[in-house]
């Protein structure tokens, strides 16, 4: 189902859905939209050409490639430079990541640390402040 989802989401342009790619996620993920904002501008500053982490996290939302192939067979197939498909990816890492939680401060730390590096450590505030003040703009 969820693949199926992608492919209605990549056949749809936001323009004709009169609503921007944060909006168009969260209709098909469940992941609000403010949170993508949010990680979007921390992760990368909405640049969808950037690389980090020596090149192993890429795109607006630095989807660490070596979770490519499990990802892709999770949620479809996707071009983590493509802002399109890797909006979806991220709100259905954080949709995940909530579902955990159940607590969306908790949820968009695991975003960065991963589930287990939050349950170990704990959150990091910062960027989960951070998350939220480019979310909130």
């Amino acid at each position: 189902m969820k693949k199926l989802l992608f492919v209605i989401f990549m056949l749809c342009s936001a323009a004709a859905w009169a609503q921007d790619i944060y909006d168009n996620a969260e209709l098909v993920t469940g992941c609000p939209a403010w949170i993508l904002r949010g990680i979007a501008g921390t992760e990368s500053g909405y640049n969808p050409a950037a690389v980090g982490d020596d090149g192993i996290s890429v795109g607006m939302f630095q989807l660490n490639e070596k979770y490519h192939e499990e990802r892709a067979l999770k949620y479809g197939e996707y071009d983590a430079y493509n802002p399109e498909q890797a909006v979806l990816i991220a709100g259905y890492i954080m949709t995940h990541n909530l579902h955990v939680f159940r607590d969306y401060r908790d949820a968009i730390a695991a975003y960065r640390q991963g589930v287990t590096g939050v349950r170990r450590h704990g959150r990091t505030d910062w960027y989960v402040n951070r998350v939220i003040k480019y979310g909130r703009k």
